[in-house]
């Protein structure tokens, strides 16, 4: 397979990570950490960190939001933006 290529650099490998979630009815979403080294801000270890340490109380409280802007406003308060694969994770 060919590297990936842009005007930073290339990659061979890239590693990723999957969040999942159930909520109280056992529904499942997932989404997926992908930091690109030297391109992204963040890194995978960091993102990885950072989604493991949220609070569940404050992702229970994510469940009622239906408003696709509200829902992404309250993403924004519970991670960082120097983390924006983290922040992707748990918006899709």
């Amino acid at each position: 397979m060919r590297p990936l290529v842009n005007a930073r650099g290339s990659w061979s490998t890239h590693h990723t990570a999957r969040l999942e979630l159930r909520d109280a009815q056992g529904l499942v979403g997932w989404g997926e950490v992908a930091p690109l080294p030297e391109y992204s801000p963040d890194a995978l270890p960091e993102c990885e960190q950072w989604l493991g340490g949220l609070d569940p109380a404050r992702l229970a409280e994510l469940e009622g939001v239906r408003e696709p802007g509200a829902l992404l406003a309250a993403v924004a308060e519970l991670i960082p933006a120097g983390l924006p694969a983290a922040r992707f994770a748990l918006e899709s």
